[in-house]
């Protein structure tokens, strides 16, 4: 994309048209264009990737792809979905998401964009009316680069790999080792509609779910539709976004929007209750059964408080699991780290139902590992050297938790067999699956400058919360909470960009939020662990702080939600000593707080003032009387 950049010139080199009896594979309707001389591109402009995959590992994946449909032809639109099966003609099919915005008119020659890998998995074409659920059509990058052998520099296979995010459902085809748990998953679910998967952080807990468990029951029941969410700061409101598009897909974004608060308040209230909600979703979609699927539970006690919109939500669960052990249409299942399970005892029916119905995710065998290593590799065509799987199982050896830290090397190593290094020499060099990870942060960290340096520090610390009596979690955030009053918000976004690009994914960096891709960064790279240690104690200050500043924002910033002493002493002791570390919503908190405290000591002079006054004004009078009753003895 180039933003706010003038029109640029092109001519066409090459037109295949489409072809009257086509050939199943063959590449048609395509153009193309090289841009001209005399409009050229800008210095930051960069050519895409070209994403092929094998036949077979298209269906699921997501995408999103930018067009210029009727009535937005100035700014243009943005469409998500998910890629269908391969076709007849080579092509594969598009569908848009439930509820959202439609491949139309307008997006015809438009990229279709992988987020996760940073590549283009095609080219849109044959869109065939709006309302149509699989109207649009997508060209892969195989067939355009067997139609343009120019751009064969620009082809990039799959790495089957993830780094540090979790597997999708899409990446089921080189999901490996996990075979048992997810057989002893579906089985547990079939035979009760509550689950509650417990590991430990790092364990593949995620994973396991997406690109295990999930293919298994859809392949099992065709019908059944996933709802998937994480609780984040609002749980409620993170729930209500789910349900809506396929509540009301026929909507518009802005009646949705409507809609969404609507029942977020009907929820909150208690007016309209989430099984009834469910059912109506499972008519209205034609599916057979629904599974609520609540990933990162922890998050519920990670990010804050238990406040009243998080306890609602954790009883709307409850209800929805009451009401579908009577009924087998709907089912819940939740993710949990296992170091959190005793903070469910704050409710006790969700904690009598978790020791009810959990399984808990152990570690891997060594064949088990061999599998996760090995089998990803083979299946995308490029297999590992079986010294390279020994070397990395005696990597593994007696290493808790260390499953993010094997993902990250595998992918550190694919990326190099890509370019055709050595993956010996290159697990060498990235520092082993210990280091790899380590290496790679504080390799970019001192690529940066030292103001983006200091930037990046406030900004790490800022996505983390302290554990209480566990370990420290990292946080989802709005990107406006991790960016002090002082810096430029698009100076922090470059600051951090590095941090999230293909090659490291450390952080999912997006417009409005930014998250700490896993929590493995916090324990293995010594800076980071550095820098929590130091700051300890004003973190766990910060923390505080930036709840109740939140909450005072929340409720309308009354006046009654302000710190007071001793909390506000505190607050200016802080700011004098970092106070460049507040964000803007943190600093207009700290003013408005220390103006009601000057606020009343002023009505607090103001009244001593009237009460001297009054007290100096009886006096007086008390004291004519005493005169003007002397005088008149005299007299």
């Amino acid at each position: 994309m180039l933003p706010k950049h003038a029109p640029l010139k092109a001519r066409v080199v090459r037109w295949l048209p489409i072809c009257d009896q086509p050939t199943p594979g063959a590449p048609e309707d395509i153009a193309l264009l090289e841009i001209a001389t005399e409009t050229p591109l800008p210095p930051d402009a960069r050519p895409l990737d070209l994403l092929t995959l094998p036949d077979g590992h298209y269906a699921g994946r997501t995408f999103r792809a930018y067009g210029l449909p009727e009535r937005m032809e100035d700014d243009g639109e943005w469409a998500n979905g998910r890629l269908g099966d391969l076709v007849a003609s080579g092509r594969v099919q598009l569908r848009h998401d439930v509820g959202r915005r439609a491949i139309e008119h307008g997006f015809s020659g438009a990229a279709v964009w992988d987020d996760q890998q940073e590549a283009a998995l095609g080219m849109i074409v044959a869109i065939r009316g709006r309302d149509e659920f699989a109207s649009a059509y997508m060209i892969p990058a195989a067939l355009l680069l067997d139609a343009c052998p120019e751009l064969e520099p620009a082809r990039r296979a799959l790495n089957p790999y993830k780094g540090l995010q979790a597997f999708a459902e899409a990446d089921a085809p080189y999901f490996f080792g996990r075979e048992e748990l997810v057989a002893e998953f579906e089985q547990k679910l079939n035979a009760a509609p509550f689950l509650t998967m417990l590991g430990p952080s790092g364990s593949g807990k995620s994973s396991a779910i997406c690109a295990g468990l999930l293919p298994c029951l859809k392949a099992a029941d065709p019908g059944l539709l996933v709802v998937e969410m994480c609780p984040g700061d609002e749980p409620l409101k993170a729930l209500t976004e789910e349900l809506i598009p396929l509540l009301e897909p026929e909507f518009s974004e802005t009646d949705r929007l409507k809609e969404q608060n609507k029942l977020y308040a009907a929820l909150l209230a208690n007016e309209i209750a989430l099984p009834d909600v469910l059912d109506r979703i499972i008519k209205k979609q034609r599916a057979t059964s629904l599974l609520l699927v609540v990933d990162q539970f922890e998050e519920l006690y990670t990010l804050g408080e238990m406040t009243e919109e998080r306890r609602r939500f954790v009883e709307l669960l409850l209800d929805a699991l009451a009401c579908a052990e009577r009924r087998s249409a709907c089912g819940l299942l939740i993710a949990l780290r296992s170091d959190f399970f005793d903070r469910t005892n704050s409710v006790p029916a969700l904690s009598q139902a978790i020791s009810a119905q959990h399984h808990l995710v152990p570690a891997m065998t060594d064949a088990e590992l061999r599998r996760a290593i090995a089998e990803p590799a083979r299946v995308a065509g490029q297999p590992l050297d079986a010294m390279v799987v020994d070397e990395l199982l005696r990597q593994m050896d007696k290493r808790d938790g260390a499953l993010p830290l094997l993902e990250f090397a595998l992918t550190e190593i694919w990326n190099g067999m890509t370019k055709g290094a050595d993956a010996l020499e290159t697990l060498t060099r990235i520092g082993g699956v210990g280091g790899a990870l380590a290496k790679k942060a504080q390799t970019i960290f001192d690529g940066l400058t030292p103001d983006a340096q200091e930037i990046a520090r406030r900004a790490f610390l800022a996505m983390m919360r302290l554990g209480e009596g566990a370990k420290d979690t990292r946080r989802r955030d709005r990107l406006s909470d991790v960016i002090a009053h002082g810096d430029d918000p698009a100076q922090t976004h470059r600051a951090l960009t590095p941090f999230a690009q293909r090659e490291a994914r450390l952080l999912t960096l997006g417009e409005n939020a930014v998250d700490i891709t896993h929590e493995a960064l916090l324990e293995h790279w010594d800076s980071l662990k550095a820098w929590i240690e130091a700051s300890r104690a004003d973190l766990r200050f910060r923390d505080r702080l930036r709840d109740a500043a939140r909450h005072w924002d929340e409720i309308g910033r009354k006046a009654g939600a302000l710190w007071q002493t001793p909390d506000l002493e505190q607050l200016i002791a802080f700011e004098r000593r970092a106070g460049k570390e507040l964000t803007t919503l943190e600093v207009e908190f700290f003013r408005a707080a220390k103006w009601r405290k000057r606020r009343a000591r002023l009505t607090t002079f103001a009244v001593m003032l009237a009460l001297l006054g009054l007290t100096a004004a009886s006096t007086i009078g008390l004291l004519r009387a005493q005169e003007a009753e002397q005088k008149a003895r005299r007299n």
